[in-house]
């Protein structure tokens, strides 16, 4: 029984690497484990990036979060609908959505700070938004466009205006929060962009719960390879289960 045709560029050798493994001596089950965490790897780099982009859009235009997040949803170019639009802020904010109204708010307030830039989001009446030009933002999202002078610099690790958080509290940040969720089950499901939500940074979900595995906090039982697919399954160690985490 062989790869799935989608897991095969990411074998070694159609990925034209020295790889150290070798898949004439894995088995089946092996190799298709091999090949579904190095996507959700690939997947995890490219929630970065898109975490990058973000961050500059946001430093650029000194923007809010759902502000940036607005933004950067129109960059598809593609026409929104205001349901849509609110579903894809308030994704993982089950039973707590404002109401459709909100929208119209957001993108007021996002068209004042945007003025002057050449980025415009237009109105399709009875339907939506969109941006007509996208590469003005895109150079932006890309970093190929400089940063105003005034714009503050921002950590990745926390919202523009906060506090600089000391080390370690992005970890513990997060391992509070699924301790909570794992109250008499040491299993939870999650989506990664809820916890990135929950704990208020702006690091990708699915970076932080790779770095807990790495240093023995969780053991991930399952990943989505796709953002926006099933939700990822994830154990609490001993040690992640412990209050007193490691300086």
């Amino acid at each position: 029984m062989g790869v799935p045709e989608r897991l095969r560029p990411l074998l070694p050798r159609e990925r034209g690497v020295n790889a150290h493994v070798d898949p004439a001596r894995m088995s089946h089950d092996q190799l298709l484990a091999y090949c579904y965490d190095l996507e959700a790897k690939v997947e995890a780099n490219r929630e970065n990036d898109e975490a990058q982009g973000l961050a500059r859009v946001r430093r650029h235009f000194h923007l809010t979060g759902t502000e940036a997040e607005m933004l950067v949803l129109f960059s598809d170019g593609k026409m929104h609908r205001k349901e849509h639009i609110l579903t894809a802020l308030y994704s993982t904010s089950a039973g707590d959505e404002p109401e459709l109204k909100i929208i119209d708010v957001f993108v007021c307030k996002l068209r004042k700070k945007l003025d002057g830039s050449g980025i415009v989001v237009e109105t399709v009446w009875g339907q939506g938004y969109w941006l007509r030009d996208t590469a003005a933002l895109k150079a932006i999202m890309a970093g190929e466009q400089p940063e105003t002078a005034d714009a503050p610099a921002l950590d990745l690790k926390r919202p523009a205006g906060s506090k600089p958080r000391p080390h370690g509290s992005t970890r513990d940040a997060a391992l509070d929060w699924l301790r909570r969720k794992a109250i008499g089950n040491p299993v939870i499901e999650f989506f990664p962009s809820e916890l990135s939500r929950a704990i208020d940074t702006l690091t990708s979900g699915a970076s932080i719960v790779r770095y807990l595995e790495k240093s023995g906090y969780v053991e991930v039982l399952f990943a989505s390879p796709r953002r926006g697919g099933a939700k990822w399954r994830v154990k609490l160690t001993e040690k992640g289960l412990s209050r007193a985490p490691e300086r």
